[in-house]
């Protein structure tokens, strides 16, 4: 996986956080909750080393 691609999924992960943070702020918890996973989701595959994969 090249720099662009991880550096790419860290700004969506970050995105992510703010868009959870807002609809928290709205008392949509239900929501927030779903889009924080998907955020740290983002973030975590940004720093997996690839060989990791499922065998």
């Amino acid at each position: 996986m090249t720099n662009s691609s991880k550096a790419i999924r860290v700004i969506v992960g970050i995105i992510w956080l703010i868009v959870a943070y807002f609809t928290y702020k709205q008392d949509q918890a239900t929501y927030s909750v779903i889009t924080l996973i998907l955020a740290i989701l983002f973030i975590v595959m940004a720093f997996r080393n690839p060989s990791d994969n499922f065998r």
